[in-house]
């Protein structure tokens, strides 16, 4: 069962405690969901993974920490951005930018909070510990 928007906006801001960006859940342009990178992770990490076939292909409008830059100018832009820490385990979300987008990049530096827009995507290489978001911008 696939559930609306909405109710994952009110299901991340209840499991994870985080704080919900946008004013009313799921309220964001077509569906989009405003969430912290940390409550995302948290969230898709549980429930032994069936969580993250229920939300496959959402748009989430996400905040975070960069952990990780590709160059300008590689073959494949992205961003890591911090998750939350379980058990020792750094959880991540890896944001992945089309060749359009690659120039908004410059000047992302490690460490810096940005906010990054993205379609959620199950892959074959999920590992419990990663998010990976598909066609992602900056959100300035």
């Amino acid at each position: 069962m696939r559930r609306s928007i909405g109710s994952l906006s009110r299901l991340l801001a209840v499991r994870s405690g985080a704080v919900v960006l946008s004013s009313t859940p799921g309220s964001g342009p077509g569906g989009l969901t405003d969430i912290q990178a940390d409550a995302l992770t948290r969230v898709l990490a549980s429930d032994g993974g069936a969580a993250r076939q229920q939300y496959d292909q959402a748009t989430f409008r996400l905040e975070g920490v960069v952990l990780e830059t590709s160059k300008r100018h590689s073959d494949q832009a992205f961003l890591i951005l911090q998750g939350h820490v379980e058990d020792e385990t750094q959880h991540q979300v890896i944001c992945n930018f089309g060749t359009k987008q690659r120039d908004s990049l410059h000047g992302v530096e490690v460490g810096q909070r940005i906010k990054v827009q993205g379609e959620y995507r199950v892959t074959d290489a999920d590992t419990g510990s990663e998010v990976t978001l598909a066609n992602c911008k900056l959100v300035r």
